[in-house]
């Protein structure tokens, strides 16, 4: 599977991807394929915890919106990449309803439906990701999961062998 990932201790949830994700694409201000979701937790004290994650497409393996899409606007392309098409989109909501990640929505402006396709148009151009171009935290990671899932692994275990050190 495909995604984005963000390593979260290096998030200052700036949202920065977000709009760079929204910029490059041209779209409407309400919508946005990429989600930084912040969560707020209390520790005791009455300390203030914030924790980070991203929410975008995972290009699932049987990927349900593609089956769901009956104008045949998303396609999953050959190493498993989910990618719409928007001009043959017909605006229905299928897709949106059949995600179980909440990762389509549709633009109201354009009248059909978005996701992260991982910049497949930047990727090809040898440019990066529009949400990784700009994280100030460099904490975005996408691709394959299984890579991503070692990248974060390896530098979140770098960054918490730094911590203890300085400590």
């Amino acid at each position: 599977m495909f995604g984005v990932k963000i390593f979260e201790e290096m998030c200052v949830g700036c949202r920065s991807c977000m709009a760079a994700c929204q910029q490059v694409r041209g779209l409407d201000a309400s919508v946005n394929p990429l989600r930084i979701m912040i969560e707020e937790t209390e520790k005791s004290g009455g300390e203030l915890s914030l924790s980070f994650s991203a929410e975008a497409c995972r290009h699932c393996e049987d990927a349900p919106c593609v089956n769901s899409c009956t104008a045949g606007a998303l396609v999953q392309l050959a190493d498993g990449l989910v990618v719409l098409d928007e001009a043959d989109c017909i605006n229905c909501g299928n897709c949106v309803e059949a995600c179980p990640y909440a990762a389509i929505a549709i633009d109201p402006t354009r009248r059909a439906a978005v996701k992260c396709d991982l910049c497949v148009e930047r990727v090809g151009a040898g440019l990066q990701l529009a949400c990784v171009s700009c994280c100030p935290g460099k904490a975005i990671y996408a691709g394959r999961f299984e890579s991503i899932e070692k990248s974060v692994a390896e530098r979140r275990a770098a960054y918490l062998l730094a911590r203890s050190t300085a400590e």
